[in-house]
């Protein structure tokens, strides 16, 4: 007779757990096949008074007492760290633990853009001890889950409806407006050498940015001088008549785009915050 494997056992109590409580609060679980799993194990769409939401996530389900750590417990990230960092919907650890029959979760989605945030590749999710999912516990497991799903969308959906550009999840991005009410967004990939500067006054059109290219421009005033910050500006002799007035020139710039100091305070804030995407090699 073909023996079943106890880790099968383990696995599926695991599963079944998770499942359970999550239907007897009448979510809806889907079980991803078992020729389908590539590091998911259960999706989820919440309802709420028995009415679907457009809230779902991912749940990663592991059972047993090898992934009892002595802080709590950890799973193993293995080749799926950019899959759940990067992923549209967070991806859930659920650990089942066989001794006290109790559910322990963790946002790897989370911990993942955490630590890159940081400059570090995480190589496990940290499942807190303290941390069970229970039938008392899941409505505010729930709240936390619908919320991160609200965030993560919120901002990539109404920046790319102002722009009318795709923005891919991992961007890091950043939402400016100045004192004329003119919008700006500031978009960064991963692995680029440059950034995206987007402004309505400019048509929303891309313009690439660099650290290294933004700042003042402090120059004697020359008439090849502003033609070079704006070529329209050398054939407005009035214009340049009355700039040549003043002995300098001291304008904010980030490549050949013309700031205010707000502007320039705000882009420089976003470099600091997003450099340490530009080191990390190309996908």
């Amino acid at each position: 007779m073909t023996r079943v494997p106890e880790s099968r056992r383990t696995e599926r109590a695991a599963v079944n757990a998770v499942r359970t409580l999550l239907e007897s609060a009448h979510h809806i679980v889907q079980e991803i096949d078992g020729s389908n799993d590539f590091g998911e194990d259960l999706y989820v769409t919440f309802a709420d008074g028995g009415h679907r939401t457009p809230h779902s996530i991912a749940i990663q389900v592991k059972g047993g007492r090898s992934f009892r750590r002595r802080q709590g417990y950890s799973v193993p990230v293995g080749a799926h760290g950019e899959e759940w960092r990067e992923s549209n919907i967070p991806v859930i650890c659920v650990v089942h633990d066989p001794d006290g029959d109790t559910l322990h979760w963790a946002n790897a989605t989370q911990q993942l853009r955490a630590a890159r945030a940081a400059g570090r590749t995480a190589r496990t999710v940290r499942v807190p001890a303290g941390v069970v999912l229970t039938g008392a516990t899941l409505p505010e497991a729930v709240r936390q889950w619908r919320q991160y799903v609200r965030n993560a969308r919120g901002l990539h959906a109404f920046l790319a409806d102002l722009t009318g550009r795709d923005f891919d999840p991992g961007d890091y991005l950043s939402y400016f407006v100045n004192d004329c009410g003119e919008e700006a967004v500031f978009q960064q990939r991963t692995g680029e050498a440059f950034a995206m500067l987007w402004h309505r006054d400019l048509d929303w059109q891309p313009h690439p940015v660099t650290a290294e290219r933004t700042g003042r421009m402090r120059d004697r005033v020359t008439p090849e001088l502003l033609a070079r910050i704006d070529p329209a500006t050398a054939a407005d002799p009035a214009l340049v008549e009355q700039l040549m007035a003043h002995p300098f020139l001291d304008v904010p710039l980030a490549g050949t785009v013309v700031l205010n100091d707000a502007e320039l305070s705000w882009l420089r804030a976003c470099f600091a915050a997003s450099d340490w995407m530009t080191r990390i090699p190309p996908r």
